[in-house]
């Protein structure tokens, strides 16, 4: 079998994992998320996480916002609300396979925030709900230089609290007990 030697080596090597000398390696990352579930329909957002990694394990904490989504009371309608989520989330993954593409499996929780205002209505109201989520992702990382990796997660979370958003009434929306995510986007990573 034929290996690079040399200074392609010694590049593959920096590249392919991270450095194992026992230091902590910081990373910042900025990606585009997806979720079905939360929203009352699939929704983009943008996505801000910091972490440290120490070997095969990365804590990381991360804040995410998906903008407004008009919601109708009923098809046809203008009373309904504007709904927006933020998220807060902090994780622990553990990197299952180290050589590029790597692996990592996460597991933490994540606290929601959906912020509805009312619409089409004599008294609208601005109101929000807080609720906690179990998080679950598998993430894939392929490292374009040594500081920098191209990264890629798909996940699920499960709703512990459910919080029901009522117009004049009538429900307008309430989260998925299980909701799909997914998002892709890039890391910088220093010591």
């Amino acid at each position: 079998m034929l290996s690079p030697s040399g200074p392609e080596r010694d590049q593959a090597s920096r590249t392919a994992a991270p450095e194992s000398d026992g230091a902590p390696r910081w990373s910042l990352g900025a990606r585009l998320a997806g979720d079905v579930g939360i929203m009352p329909e699939p929704a983009l957002g943008a996505v801000i996480a910091g972490g440290v990694a120490l070997g095969r394990v990365r804590l990381e904490l991360a804040g995410g916002w998906f903008p407004e989504r008009d919601v109708a009371l009923e098809q046809g309608t203008v009373a309904g609300a504007e709904l927006s989520l933020f998220v807060v989330d902090a994780t622990g993954c553990y990197r299952f396979r180290q050589a590029a593409p790597a692996l990592d499996l996460c597991g933490g929780m994540e606290l929601d925030h959906m912020r509805g205002t009312g619409l089409g209505v004599t008294e609208p109201r601005d109101d929000g709900a807080w609720w906690p989520s179990a998080l679950g992702t598998g993430r894939v990382s392929v490292p374009v230089a040594a500081w920098m990796t191209l990264d890629a997660e798909l996940g699920a979370a499960l709703a512990l609290g459910r919080p029901e958003f009522v117009l004049e009434g009538m429900s307008l929306h309430r989260p998925s007990l299980v909701s799909g995510r997914g998002g892709a986007g890039a890391s910088f990573h220093f010591r």
